[in-house]
């Protein structure tokens, strides 16, 4: 999520146009005491989704 959301507003000058997108699979986080990982990750794609960058099932 930090890196997308990074690129993205490299992305966002107005000379650079972008499509950044990100399979589900391709991503997770990891569970522990202080970090619920479920919630974590359903948050991260929420951001990701909101701050403009694709999320999808796969790539074809």
């Amino acid at each position: 999520m930090q890196f997308c959301l990074t690129l993205k507003a490299y992305f966002n000058r107005p000379d650079i146009t972008s499509r950044i997108v990100v399979p589900l699979k391709a991503v997770d986080t990891f569970d522990s005491d202080l970090h619920h990982g479920d919630l974590t990750h359903t948050m991260a794609l929420y951001f990701m989704a909101l701050n403009g960058i694709e999320v999808v099932e796969g790539i074809v």
